[in-house]
């Protein structure tokens, strides 16, 4: 289904202890969010190393939207380039992105109206229940 104005959905980033971070762990997208995309800021690392960050996609509350409950690791490696300067590391970039699928159910309810048998014709189901046009 197309977005509307009031759909919103949360992620968060989390890693390990001592790990550099970015300003922001938890993004809201929503609507008016170009693209419907949104960064978590930059992260500033201060020596070489293999980082691993995990996203998650909160769970929320949109009838007929099953969430994306998929830890995505984005792994970010950093490396000297023997001058002194940090780089991104070969097979790696530091922008990365990280895509959630989300599933829409549109669920139906149907009524079923309990008779007696007696104003059933001869499409009494013989469980009490009729279907089609009821005759006396």
């Amino acid at each position: 289904r197309p977005w509307t104005t009031a759909d919103a959905f949360t992620f968060t980033i989390s890693a390990a202890e001592g790990t550099p971070m970015p300003g922001t762990r938890e993004i809201t997208i929503t609507d008016e969010d170009a693209d419907h995309t949104k960064s978590f800021g930059e992260i500033e690392f201060t020596k070489a190393g293999i980082y691993t960050y995990t996203v998650k996609e909160a769970k929320g509350g949109l009838g007929g939207v099953t969430y994306d409950t998929t830890d995505h690791v984005v792994t970010i490696k950093v490396r000297d380039d023997g001058k002194g300067n940090l780089e991104a590391g070969e097979g790696s970039a530091l922008v990365q992105t990280a895509a959630f699928t989300n599933t829409y159910s549109k669920s139906k309810t149907y009524g079923y109206s309990k008779a007696n048998s007696n104003t059933c014709s001869n499409r009494d189901t013989g469980s009490g229940y009729c279907y089609g046009r009821n005759h006396r």
